[in-house]
This record gives C-alpha cells, structure tokens and sequence, in this order.
C-alpha cells in the first residue's frame, strides 16, 4: 500500500529538480518498518529461573522500501538520469524528506535499485530499497553552550550506548578543564579532564568518590589561543591556531585523563570547572527510530 508521496533531497540534490516524489511502501498495512537492530546476549545462573543482560549489541540497519515517483510520464533518458542519482553515490548519504513530520531527522543511507515502473503512456519512476548505516535515523547537528556552572539537559536520543558528543573550546597557556557528567539517580557518574603538563587536576564525583589526574611533563602546552575539538566517539582531538590553521604534532591524547565525554539517556547535569577555557560547547545528534512507515494524523 502506498501511503504518501513527497519531495525529498538526497545526497543534497532536491527531487523537485526531476519532478519526482518519495512514496514509502508498506506489505502489510498493519506492520510497518520501525528500526531496532537490537541483539540481547543473556546468561541464566546455575539454579535459577531469572535471566541476566550481559550485552546489547546494535548491528541490524534499517531497511525499507521505497518507490520513486514521476509527477507525469517521461522518457528514458529522464528516467536514465535520475537511476544515476539515486544509485551511483558510493557510500551513505544523507536522505532528508521534505515533511513537518521528518524535518528534525534524517537517514545516512544508500539507496539500491529494483524495478522500473511503466505504465500510462510512459517511464512513471522506479522502486528501491533504502539501507541505513544505523538503527534509526540521525538527527540534525545541535549545540550546547556549556558555562563555568552546572548545566541541565534532558537527552532524548534513543541510541542504545550513551550518547559521544563533539567537545570544542577555545585553551590558552596554562588552561586546564573538568567536566563532570551524572544523572539524577547518580547510576552514570564520569569525569573528562585535560590541562597543561605537570598539572594536578582532581575532582570529588557526586557518589563521593575522588578523581584525580597529573598531566605528564612529555605533553603539549595550548597553544595562545588554541582551538581545540574532541570527537568523543573516536577519540581523535584536532586543534587549529586563531586562523583556523591545523596544529600538527600536539598529541593532546597526552593532555587528558583518557575518560572520553559520554552522555547518558534522560536528565543529566553538566559541570564545568575551568581555567583559560572559552566557548566551550557541545555539538551532538538525536537518534530517533524512524522506519520506513509515513504517520499521519
């Protein structure tokens, strides 16, 4: 059953350019695509009827079909032109629907080709399948402007591991930086640390536990200023001078405590105890699990 048709963009080129819509596809009209991929590994003790989780693995993508739709007939070569749009990208691209309903999300996916669609008088679109990198799809790029206090925010991702946001602040000589994460139940409770070499940074976590870290003598001072970005989910720092030239051999892998910044699901609270830091921020992506299932009011 087709549900709906609408413009969308992908891999950054509007379909309005071929006069062609997207039309989700559903077999089932009471079963739609939702996105879980969840895999759960569980252990039974010896003697006992309750199960336990050891782990949750994320490795099923969404997959749904889709049908690409001409407003009116075309020929061939139209129809030749759009086939090369959709399938010759090499690798995921983003795929945006134009709709109230998607505009906050998207999918990184790539799109695979099945059949032609021809009938009235004409090529009238194609059908694919559309393969995700993920579960779910991604949200928009948002921001967090982090301050020298105590910051609240409710994480609604739906991603199964704590969410690994982008970190980027602007250090001067000298500077060093805490960040302390918990939730309200203090169940999550991590501090991120980084400074200057020889500098003794410590911090007592909401359970009362106390962390400290010395910088080693062998790391980088910050440059004056120094702009700094930690991809929390690779670990890879890049620091740029004030005119956004790259600053190479820093190693600032050195500089921190090696707890990368990991947030949690539900209410969380961001501390901030720093010295020559500025423009601290954080730059993160919901994820929702959106199929392929078009839902209408």
């Amino acid at each position: 059953m087709a549900v709906m048709g609408l413009p969308f963009i992908f891999n950054d080129v509007p379909s309005e350019f071929y006069g062609c819509s997207i039309v989700f596809i559903e077999e089932d009209p009471n079963k739609r695509t939702s996105g879980d991929g969840r895999t759960f590994t569980t252990i039974k003790p010896l003697r006992s009827a309750k199960q336990s989780v050891l782990d949750v693995q994320v490795d099923q993508p969404l997959t749904f079909g889709i049908e690409i739709v001409f407003d009116n007939p075309v020929d061939i070569h139209t129809l030749t032109a759009v086939k090369s749009w959709l399938a010759s990208p090499l690798g995921f691209r983003k795929l945006q629907v134009c709709s109230d309903l998607f505009d906050q999300y998207y999918w990184n996916c790539y799109i695979t080709l099945n059949n032609d669609l021809i009938y009235a008088g004409g090529y009238r679109g194609v059908t694919a399948t559309v393969t995700c990198d993920a579960p779910w799809a991604w949200g928009q790029v948002r921001t967090i402007q982090l301050s020298g206090s105590t910051t609240k925010w409710i994480n609604v991702s739906e991603e199964t591991e704590p969410m690994k946001p982008v970190l980027e602040f602007v250090a001067t000589s000298g500077a060093y930086l805490i960040v302390e994460v918990y939730n309200e139940n203090l169940t999550y409770d991590k501090t991120f640390m980084i400074g200057e070499p020889y500098a003794k940074l410590s911090n007592t976590q909401k359970n009362g536990q106390k962390v400290e870290y010395t910088v080693p003598s062998w790391a980088k001072s910050f440059d004056n200023p120094e702009h700094v970005s930690l991809d929390n989910s690779t670990g890879i720092f890049i620091c740029r001078d004030a005119k956004g030239n790259l600053l190479t051999k820093k190693y600032r892998t050195q500089s921190f405590n090696k707890q990368l910044l990991k947030i949690p699901q539900g209410i969380v609270y961001i501390k901030v105890v720093s010295v020559g830091i500025s423009d601290l921020k954080i730059k993160y992506q919901d994820v929702k699990r959106i199929g392929g299932g078009f839902y209408q009011d």
